[in-house]
């Protein structure tokens, strides 16, 4: 997904972009799953169900592991995670033309 960002109006006036603001409220480069589901996705409940909304092609989104092991938590980096949530604002802008 290459995506433009898009550009959200800050109360100054400056023009940031959906991973400028990520980075913001996050202050990393990545957000465990269990953040992804409770701030962004809270009608999905469980690592199964999204893990299944995933390959079933309802989301496009990539999920990793931080670090090579089985133990190791998922994650999904911001870079991700803004483009699909620009991916899903263009989606639903041309739905409701």
């Amino acid at each position: 997904m290459n995506a433009t960002p898009s550009q959200a109006r800050t109360p100054e006036g400056r023009g940031e972009t959906t991973l400028q603001l990520l980075r913001q409220r996050y202050r990393c480069n990545y957000i465990t799953v269990e953040q992804l589901l409770q701030d962004h996705l809270p009608s999905i409940t469980s690592l199964d169900s999204l893990n299944k909304a995933i390959s079933r092609g309802h989301l496009q989104l990539r999920i990793d592991r931080l670090y090579d092991s089985r133990k190791a938590p998922r994650i999904v980096y911001l870079h991700h995670l803004a483009d699909f949530l620009d991916q899903a604002e263009k989606t639903a802008a041309t739905a409701a033309a």
